[in-house]
This record gives structure tokens, C-alpha cells and sequence, in this order.
């Protein structure tokens, strides 16, 4: 068989060239090939082996060759940077009951009975809830005020709300079970209603009392945390500085469903008095109002 080679390059002059191709031809098994140069110049390989050892040669050349394809693994590309991420920040959420508003009580206590041409005093500066103020706890039982059946108190407290957070609504939440009802019911019972007012004394909401104590109002960060998102629409909305100052209203009033005697046991004002120092208030995320589109608890 003869093989003629390509010519060469002017990197290998054509005889160098022709020469390593025709040692891979020897090395490849096919071989031994001779050498030899025709009249227009191309270099020639003739093999010199019989045809039925070439033949072997071919094929064992190929199955080497296959066994090579077979046993080959093969790398997909892949390449990798660090990137400079920013850092994911965490909100805050916080009540704090302001202990120094009223004195030394931390509330302030009113008369708001309906009717009354007396009740002439906002309960809070800027209030459309008037009333004026009465003695829960004084040391002289002539000053102390009493209830009778379908007055109505109210206890007024201070506190700061705090909400950071892009995404963060809370409602205002009383523990029902702080709202006490009076030890004997010979006297009827107590209903409460409830009011949240801002600072400047406006109502956000006004309502009866929910049995759970939830929901009296819901407030929301500042729209300034919202980045690109858009506002909540909800009762209050926090200040620039991520805080606001509320006021809950608790408002007893004295059910009279049918007449008593009265010389019936008598706990109202106890209970009222003592009511007014452990009332618990909670601010408690939630998931539902303003941009939410349904509740997500």
C-alpha cells in the first residue's frame, strides 16, 4: 500500500515534515513503511507488511480506539466570581406603656357617662370624648368615685409604639381575661368599649370591646421603609423616626338589666380600682390589611 504525505510547511521543510509523519505511521502498527520521493516531489510510504497483518493492525487500531471513546469521561465547563451582597436587616416591633403619664397611677380616670352636662373636659387634649376626672384610689372614701347602674368610667393610657419593618402591621391587643368583671353578678356585670387615639387626641377607632381583645387597632411602619412598595392603608402609621405615641381608652360601664336590691353585695368599685393596674396591652404582628391580600397568619 502506498501513502503519500501532505507536503510540508514553511514551519518544516516538506522532507522533515514527510519524515515524522512517516515514524507516526510506523509507531500507529501499520507499518513498517518505506520512504520514497516521486518525480513531481511528493514523499511516498509504502508498507511492506502482508494485507491480512494490516488488516489485523486496522482493527486492532480501532478497537483501541473504541475502548479509548468507551472509557473517556468528559468535563463540562464552569467558572465562578464572588459577588458583594448586602446584608439582610432584621425590623423591630416593640409597646412601651409611658408609667409616668397620670402621676404616679399611669392613667388617668374620667367620668364619661353619657347625658351629663359635667362632662365638659377632652379626656385627652384634642378629644371629642369628654368627661372629667375622678379619684379611683383616694385616700378619703368621701372622694372616691362610685359607680351606680349605667355610668360609664374610662381609664386612659400612654404608650409608644415602635414598627420597623417594610412589610410590618401589629394590632393594638388588650388580654381579655385583665378585663375584670366583678366576683358577684347580684349587680348585673360590666361591658367595656374601647378607643384609640393618636397623639393629638383624634380617635383611629372606636368600638364595643371584642371578646378576644384583638384587633383594636392596627398600626404600620412608616412608608419610608417601603422602598418601592406602596403603602398601607390601615388605622396609623408610624412616624419617620419608626415610632408613635397612642392612647387606649378602656371604658367600664355599669349594666342594669333588671332592678336590684340594693343591699346586694357590692363589688364594682373594687374592681374597677383594681383593674387599673394590670391591664395587659401587646402589640402583635399580623399579615392581613393594608397591601396583603389575604390573611397569612
Amino acid at each position: 500500500m502506498y501513502l503519500i504525505s501532505p507536503r510540508g510547511t514553511e514551519a518544516a521543510p516538506t522532507g522533515a515534515y514527510h519524515q515524522l509523519w512517516h515514524d507516526r505511521l510506523n509507531q500507529s502498527g501499520l507499518g513498517p513503511f518505506s520512504c520514497l520521493t516521486t518525480e513531481q516531489g511528493a514523499y511516498v510510504s509504502t508498507q511492506t507488511k502482508q494485507p491480512g497483518a494490516r488488516r489485523r493492525a486496522i482493527i486492532a487500531a480501532a478497537s483501541g480506539f473504541a475502548l479509548l471513546l468507551g472509557g473517556a469521561t468528559y468535563a463540562l465547563w464552569t467558572s465562578s466570581d464572588t459577588l458583594q451582597g448586602g446584608k439582610i436587616q432584621s425590623g423591630d416591633m416593640k409597646i412601651e406603656a409611658d408609667k409616668a403619664y397620670g402621676g404616679d397611677k399611669a392613667y388617668t380616670a374620667w367620668d364619661v357617662t353619657a347625658n351629663r352636662s359635667d362632662e365638659t373636659t377632652p379626656i385627652v387634649m384634642g378629644s371629642s370624648i369628654m368627661g372629667h376626672g375622678i379619684d379611683l384610689n383616694a385616700t378619703d372614701p368621701e372622694k372616691v368615685w362610685k359607680i351606680s347602674p349605667m355610668d360609664t368610667a374610662a381609664l386612659v393610657f400612654k404608650f409608644k409604639a415602635t414598627l420597623v419593618g417594610d412589610n410590618l402591621l401589629a394590632d393594638v391587643v388588650v388580654d381579655p381575661s385583665t378585663l375584670v368583671q366583678p366576683a358577684s353578678n347580684n349587680n348585673g356585670a360590666i361591658h367595656y368599649s374601647y378607643a384609640v387615639l393618636d397623639e393629638a387626641g383624634a380617635t383611629i377607632r372606636e368600638s364595643p370591646m371584642p371578646s378576644d381583645g384583638t384587633h383594636l387597632a392596627t398600626i404600620a411602619s412608616n412608608d419610608s421603609d417601603k422602598g418601592s412598595g406602596s403603602a398601607d392603608a390601615v388605622d396609623a402609621v408610624v412616624g419617620a423616626d419608626h415610632t408613635a405615641t397612642f392612647f387606649l381608652v378602656i371604658m367600664p360601664t355599669f349594666d342594669q338589666t333588671a332592678l336590684t336590691d340594693v343591699k346586694a353585695a357590692d363589688s364594682y368599685v373594687n374592681s374597677l380600682a383594681d383593674m387599673s393596674g394590670n391591664i395587659k396591652v401587646s402589640l402583635t404582628q399580623v399579615r392581613a390589611g393594608g397591601q396583603f391580600t389575604a390573611p397569612s397568619h
